[in-house]
């Protein structure tokens, strides 16, 4: 704006002044009455003389068009300066309007607004810069770039500091106990009604109170629950407001109304009247996973997230003698005793497609088939009269290899067990698509899911699988890390890391329905080396939908080759669009660079052009010209990107100009220097394994038993 106003003051200046002095000038050399100098500059003199005669109009407007045509490709808002691009780097203003802005010591963030955490974007001597909304992110960096060391590790830091505020509003209307009765009974009827689908005025309030809770949304207000009670009751409002499983919180309630707090949450209503209770909630630190293949994430953060109150878990898929132990049934086997057979049935379905991926080189029918098989014997297994250290997937295993087997007359035990079980059971209906199918079509989908399954006959994994020590529903209701070790020297444990990933998904999903659609704490997925772990089943749609669920992702890349490779080209762009953040660090990816390149933008810029001819003869002159064009400049093209200095980084956000920042290495913090190592890797004690396989003698007679059905062999 300031180039432009310079630029028109110029122009003015040129067409009010110099045009009629030269012209005034002109005319008086030619009738020989030259003034002095002075003269020349004084405006009055200028235009009294040029508004005596019309010659002199006419030859000053010819010099101010002539003037104006000489000025206009000097001129930037008389020529299309952004014809090839408008691209600019973002400006401090525009930087610390989107991001939060704080000061990160050894002792905690200082200064600026208390907020959510995020990813990382910008460091300037203790001062940083990250991403405050939940919104996904992709980190894309060269092996020894240290993106890791310069993004995910300070991250992990913002993320043990964070607070997240909400307000939540109650409603209370108290009722003598003569009203409150005829209250009761009015809802009764009302309920009678509502079931028999009569009551027009019910499914107004109703409609009344959907819109009002948008309308609600839309402004950013909490929306006050209602509810009625009776005079003198006492009511828990943690209890009322959702809360009381959440740990690490602040909590402060203030009320207008005839009431009383007693204790720290119990309100006594004491006499009739409209009570509103508002409470100003605060949580403190954010929960995350990590994928750690190399274990070093765990060893530098493990000391210090303990002393700040998390839960660290360790799942070690490389030395699985370590660390922690998941079970993948639990969540079925938890749904069952809680009568919840459709939720039971959709965990059982979602592991077994999470360990049979489709894949392009089969038929449907085959992954279908063995699908089916495996969520029948995880249905058949989770239900089982027996203990609970025996619902693993190394009984599945056990169970298919012992009644799967064809004795001598083709007789398979597997599929009695299964018929016989009662009409209308989960795991029998599991098992339909593959009681359907052919006898030797049948056996096929047996073989093929006990080679699935086969991973879980190794001592190692099945007592690691055997039972789990940790709570994933725990994970949103106090402070949280979980880390990965997924080796990356092997692919045989890549297809159990991505069921572990799904599981804490789905699980977190479920609580997020249950508590509004929204976790009530962030939870982070830090997933170094993205990659490496393999296809995600439906990671587009965990993308789209995990940022309303308080759910946020960050991948992390070496170039975008590694996703098109694994999920395709189409997906891959679908991936891209759902990560509204990209932070570049190092490619040696040209195309990678390319598109980086392009995202940034270009600017238009004017080039000069000269071309010169010599003449024919030593008599003539040498003659040319200069032609000025303009043309489109990428901010960074390709090859400076490759180039980029280390400790620089591009960032890429939506809604904002690209941002030319630095992120240092997380050495050069203040709080490296708590960091305290964790080099002991205690060695777990596991007990025996006794897998529970079903005695089907006393239910139907089986010819040739193969072998014992009852087996109590221990590993």
């Amino acid at each position: 704006m300031k180039r432009y106003a310079g630029t028109a003051l110029s122009l003015a200046v040129l067409l009010l002044f110099i045009g009629p002095m030269i012209t005034v000038y002109l005319f008086d050399c030619f009738t020989f009455s030259i003034h002095s100098f002075y003269d020349y500059l004084n405006p009055l003199y200028l235009y009294v003389k040029l508004f005596s005669e019309t010659k002199y109009l006419v030859v000053c407007f010819c010099m101010d068009a002539m003037i104006f045509m000489l000025m206009t490709r000097r001129l930037g808002f008389l020529q299309n300066r952004d014809e090839h691009g408008s691209a600019k780097w973002a400006s401090d203003h525009e930087i610390s309007r989107i991001f939060n802005k704080r000061s990160l010591y050894r002792l905690g963030m200082r200064g600026g607004k208390k907020s959510p955490g995020g990813m990382v974007v910008k460091k300037l001597g203790q001062t940083i810069w990250y991403e405050m909304q939940c919104i996904h992110s992709i980190i894309i960096g060269t092996t020894s770039s240290g993106k890791t060391r310069k993004t995910l590790i300070p991250s992990i830091m913002i993320a043990s500091q964070a607070v997240s505020s909400e307000v939540k509003v109650l409603r209370i209307k108290v009722l003598s106990s003569r009203k409150y009765t005829k209250h009761l009974e009015r809802m009764q009827i009302i309920e009678t009604f509502r079931i028999g689908n009569f009551d027009v005025l019910y499914c107004l309030m109703q409609w009344k109170q959907r819109k009002l809770k948008k309308l609600y949304k839309i402004f950013h207000l909490a929306y006050p629950k209602k509810i009625v009670i009776e005079k003198g009751k006492q009511i828990d409002l943690n209890s009322y407001f959702d809360i009381r499983d959440l740990e690490d919180i602040n909590v402060r309630y203030s009320f207008d109304g005839n009431a009383q707090l007693m204790d720290e949450s119990i309100l006594c209503c004491s006499s009739e009247g409209k009570i509103r209770v508002r409470l100003k909630l605060d949580i403190n630190k954010e929960s995350f996973f990590v994928n750690d293949p190399k274990k070093e994430l765990y060893k530098m953060m493990r000391n210090y997230l303990v002393k700040q109150g998390y839960d660290v878990y360790l799942l070690d898929l490389r030395k699985q003698w370590t660390g922690d132990q998941w079970n993948p049934m639990t969540s079925v086997v938890r749904c069952l005793k809680e009568n919840k057979t459709d939720e039971a049935d959709m965990y059982a379905k979602d592991i077994a497609a999470a360990l049979c991926p489709e894949s392009k080189m089969s038929e449907k029918l085959w992954t279908d088939g063995e699908r089916a098989i495996i969520a029948a014997l995880i249905l058949a297994v989770a239900g089982a009269d027996c203990d609970d250290s025996q619902k693993n997937l190394y009984t599945c295993y056990q169970i298919l290899n012992t009644l799967g087997q064809p004795d001598e007359d083709d007789h398979v035990a597997l599929n009695d067990f299964f018929n016989n079980l009662p009409v209308g059971n989960v795991a029998r209906t599991a098992f339909g698509p593959a009681a359907l199918a052919t006898d030797r079509t049948r056996m096929s989908f047996y073989v093929s899911a006990s080679a699935t399954l086969g991973m879980f006959s190794s001592s190692l994994v099945a007592k690691q699988t055997s039972r789990s020590s940790f709570d994933i529903t725990k994970f949103s209701s106090r402070p949280t890390a979980i880390f990965l070790i997924n080796p990356d020297e092997k692919s045989s444990m890549d297809s159990l890391a991505r069921l572990f990933i799904d599981e804490i998904y789905r699980v977190l999903s479920f609580e997020a329905n249950e508590t509004g659609g929204r976790l009530p704490r962030k939870f982070h997925y830090f997933w170094d080396e993205t990659a490496s772990t393999g296809k995600l089943n439906d990671l587009p749609k965990k993308l789209s939908i995990s940022r309303g669920r308080n759910q946020q992702w960050h991948l992390y890349l070496q170039d975008f080759g590694q996703l098109e490779e694994i999920y395709g080209k189409e997906v891959t762009q679908t991936i891209k669009a759902n990560c509204n953040l990209m932070i570049y660090i190092s490619t040696q990816n040209l195309e990678t660079a390319k598109e980086i390149s392009d995202k940034i933008g270009s600017r238009t810029i004017e080039t000069e052009s000269v071309s010169e001819q010599t003449g024919e003869s030593v008599f003539i002159m040498p003659h040319g010209n200069v032609s000025r064009s303009l043309m489109a400049r990428p901010l960074l093209n390709a090859n400076e990107l490759m180039k980029l200095e280390d400790g620089k980084a591009v960032v890429i956000r939506m809604r904002m100009n690209p941002m030319l920042t630095t992120l240092p290495d997380c050495s050069e913090y203040d709080f490296y220097d708590l960091l305290d190592y964790y080099l002991e890797e205690p060695e777990r004690h596991d007990e025996a394994l006794i897998p529970y396989i079903p005695d089907i003698r006393n239910e139907f007679e089986i010819p040739k038993p193969l072998l014992n059905i009852r087996m109590n062999k221990k590993i």
